[in-house]
């Protein structure tokens, strides 16, 4: 499977139990891509937004735990979801509901998220004022507090060198922590609604990590950033 494995970095240790790793797009698209695995309570990895890993990656995603959910978050993040469902065929693989008919075009799907994750240690949020597309999710962190997994309502991607550079920031899609224009044009059906929700998430004081499916992870001044992300919507 290594043929399949675009490249990646290495994985990056955000809590006891929650790793995220970077990779790149086809076709030599600038903008990275973000790949969040969760350790459920179970030992089970809980993967979300999923990139296939060259040999070495395999090994120390392995060495985690045993992938047991691949979450395809949404219609344009099904790339690497069959590549997963080859190599671990018992992997449960679930999508929002809204989604499962786009997902599945690529990679049968198991449950939708939903209904997959009622009662269980993972979250799901329907983030009001976004279309149901895709969800966020809220996962408890080893340390305390909890880590919000976002797809691509939310982006933070670095400012990078360059004339991709410059036409990312252009679009908005680099530079801050923020919704890219494109993205509220495609995923939102109301700004004041997911907003406010944004705001709301400011202030909670539980929020220790948050992933996005394209750039880094934020951990630190997150009640600001949200605060600031709301008001850019």
């Amino acid at each position: 499977m290594n043929e399949q494995a675009l490249p990646h970095g290495d994985f990056k240790p955000l809590d006891e139990n929650l790793w995220t790793l970077e990779g790149s797009l086809p076709f030599h698209m600038p903008l990275p891509r973000t790949m969040t695995v969760f350790r459920l309570s179970n030992g089970g990895l809980w993967i979300h937004s999923a990139i296939a890993l060259n040999a070495e990656g395999r090994r120390k995603l392995e060495s985690f735990g045993a992938p047991k959910i691949l979450v395809v978050p949404s219609t344009m993040h099904r790339l690497d979801a069959p590549v997963y469902k080859r190599l671990y065929p018992s992997i449960r693989v679930v999508a929002p509901e809204a989604a499962i008919k786009r997902v599945e075009e690529k990679v049968s799907v198991d449950a939708s998220c939903e209904n997959e994750f009622q009662g269980s240690e993972v979250i799901v949020h329907r983030m009001p004022g976004a279309k149901p597309i895709e969800l966020a999710y809220e996962v408890p962190l080893a340390r305390g507090g909890k880590a919000l997994v976002i797809n691509d309502v939310l982006v933070n991607v670095q400012q990078m060198p360059g004339l991709f550079g410059a036409v990312l920031k252009l679009v908005g899609r680099a530079g801050k922590f923020r919704s890219p224009p494109s993205n509220k044009l495609i995923l939102l059906d109301d700004r004041r609604k997911f907003a406010a929700w944004l705001g709301q998430q400011s202030h909670r004081h539980d929020i220790k990590v948050i992933t996005v499916a394209h750039g880094e992870a934020v951990t630190d001044r997150i009640p600001q950033l949200l605060s600031d992300a709301a008001k850019q919507v």
